[in-house]
């Protein structure tokens, strides 16, 4: 076997030229699809030819195999001899590798430049040559295609010295012409300095060896940039691939040497080509409707099940620290969409209605890979049972306001004495919460107060309570209306936060060796989750299609826009109203 590659079976007493005509098979050794020219294959069974497998001590086939430049795979050798009962004794096979190629592998063999022009030439060698001036047929140097050993031949490279060489080639100075490419290959009669004075000539080889940012025979041509890793690269070690590149543009585009710069393929953009782009419609990148990433930022943009903002880190901008299978952090990007799903916030209009300012529900956002899809309103299934979330809020310091947060956005400060309704309205004036009902404990309940007393949001009673009948948790009741499902809890934290006094930290810090919170008591008002939201949060509440153009729910007959409770009409555009006469109260169903 060699790179992979099987040869048919050759019969263990195999002859030389048996042996040779099944390696010739293959195609990294001669086969007809081989990249690497005619390799030669020689095989020496020693003095006496008995055979490719011998019962003799010390029998040895030699393989010779010469490619035509380049260091070739190891051959391998596959038993397929099971020999049960030791009636051969036992059967060695190995193969050793006695030594490496070393010819070059270079593009147009460093003696031409590789045509990536239009037309039928097309990724052919354009081979470097130049006449004496005056006369027609004396060469100072001329290479022509070779056979891959260094004579005349047909592989279509720049590797036959057809003129022994008399000077390095020649080039055109910096900025004297465009076409940077045209002098050393043109075969024209024509002037120019030694590697067209961008690099050092060779009085031995007389070759160049170029500047920086500069390539080809005379090093006439741009070097274009190359990315941090390329695209498509083989292996070099153990789980390793995309290491630093070696390839101009990535490996996915064609270096402009006039300009020395990429011409990316369609799907890839950057200097070096080294950036995927994002999918989009009408030429815009995510469509208009989103922003374009990369991995590690779209890291920074993650989120929950529950809409939480999870940030995490995807490797560092020191590419030399991150492990091997971080290639792709600043190459691979993605769409982050606009108002991507439900749990972002109310991006929706407000309208003035009889002089009353009305929230509008959330106008719908984007999703999909190249955000292009509107996404719909989701509800709760009208015909299943469910619960809306209740979450309760237990400030005991009537000293210090204090703020809420929910799915990132944090309230305006809340007093301490504040009613029902001014906290209502403060926890809706978030644009993560729709509508919310806040309910005060009834006055009975308060053993601080007094009959008839106003309730206010904290009170020296709220919080865990011990009682003949267990323990429990009294605060403030907090029911989402418009927001579905298991939710997050609520934040709570004093705004400004106090400071413990010397003598306070040290019993909150000994209170927190008997499990107490410690100085975390100061952190804000205690949140625990009364009831678990049970309602689905379902696109069109599972009784309706979405129209992903507009989107917008085509409910289907019975069923309506409800207020999120199913059983009465609402602006939520969901289909998860039933309504029991059978009429469907949305103009989008046709």
């Amino acid at each position: 076997t060699c790179e992979g590659e099987v040869p048919p079976p050759v019969p263990h007493d195999a002859s030389e030229a048996q042996v040779a005509n099944a390696l010739k098979q293959l195609p990294s050794l001669g086969g007809p699809l081989n990249p690497y020219g005619n390799a030669s294959v020689h095989v020496d069974m020693g003095s006496r030819e008995i055979g490719l497998c011998s019962q003799h001590a010390n029998h040895v086939t030699n393989v010779t195999v010469s490619g035509a430049y380049g260091n070739l795979g190891p051959l391998g050798l596959v038993n397929s001899l099971f020999d049960l009962r030791g009636l051969y004794g036992q059967v060695n096979l190995s193969a050793t590798d006695e030594g490496r190629g070393s010819k070059e592998n270079t593009e147009c063999n460093s003696h031409g430049v590789c045509n990536q022009g239009p037309g039928k030439r097309r990724g052919s060698c354009v081979c470097s040559q130049l006449v004496v001036e005056g006369t027609n047929s004396i060469f100072k140097y001329r290479y022509t295609s070779s056979d891959g050993y260094g004579n005349k031949g047909r592989r279509g490279d720049c590797g036959h010295s057809a003129e022994p060489p008399l000077e390095c080639p020649l080039g055109r100075p910096q900025g004297s012409s465009p076409d940077l490419r045209a002098s050393p290959a043109s075969g024209l009669k024509g002037s120019g300095i030694p590697c067209s004075g961008r690099g050092e000539c060779s009085n031995a080889t007389f070759t160049c060896a170029c500047h920086h940012g500069y390539s080809g025979p005379a090093c006439e041509s741009r070097s274009c940039p190359m990315g941090k890793a390329a695209w498509f690269d083989e292996a070099t070690t153990l789980n390793r691939a995309h290491g630093p590149s070696t390839l101009e543009c990535s490996g996915r585009g064609i270096c402009d040497a006039h300009k020395g710069e990429c011409v990316c393929d369609d799907l890839f953009e950057g200097a070096a080509c080294d950036r995927l782009k994002c999918p989009g419609s009408n030429g815009d990148p995510c469509s208009g409707h989103g922003r374009c990433l990369p991995l590690w930022r779209l890291a920074l943009e993650a989120q929950t099940e529950q809409g939480i903002a999870s940030p995490f880190e995807y490797g560092t901008s020191d590419r030399f620290l991150n492990p091997p299978n971080l290639w792709d952090r600043e190459m691979v990007q993605g769409c982050h969409c606009d108002s991507r799903n439900d749990m972002q916030p109310y991006s929706g209009p407000k309208a003035l209605i009889s002089g009353v300012i009305v929230d509008n529900p959330k106008a719908g956002g984007y999703s999909g890979y190249d955000c292009s899809r509107r996404w719909c309103p989701r509800g709760d299934d009208p015909l299943t049972a469910g619960l809306h979330e209740v979450q309760t809020v237990g400030c005991s310091n009537m000293t210090a306001n204090f703020t809420l947060e929910f799915r990132g956005q944090r309230s305006l400060p809340i007093n301490p004495r504040a009613t029902e309704e001014e906290f209502e309205a403060i926890l809706q004036e978030l644009t993560t919460i729709g509508d919310v009902q806040v309910t005060y404990p009834s006055e009975d309940v308060l053993p601080s107060r007094q009959k008839n007393s106003n309730m206010t949001a904290c009170d020296p009673s709220y919080g865990p309570f011990r009682n003949e009948n267990g323990t429990g948790f009294l605060g403030v009741r907090v029911e989402f209306l418009t927001e579905l499902g298991d939710l997050p809890d609520l934040v709570a934290l004093f705004d400004p936060p106090p400071q413990a006094p010397p003598r306070l930290a040290e019993r909150l810090a000994s209170s927190k060796k008997r499990g107490g919170k410690g100085l975390e008591a100061l952190a804000g008002p205690l949140v625990l989750e009364a009831v678990k939201g049970t309602k689905e949060s379902s696109e069109c509440s599972g009784r309706g299609l979405c129209d992903y153009e507009s989107g917008e729910c085509k409910c289907l007959p019975g069923f309506s826009s409800s207020g999120g409770n199913g059983s009465t009409s609402g602006l939520r555009r969901d289909c998860g109203r039933r309504s029991e006469d059978g009429f469907t109260l949305n103009p989008v169903y046709p």
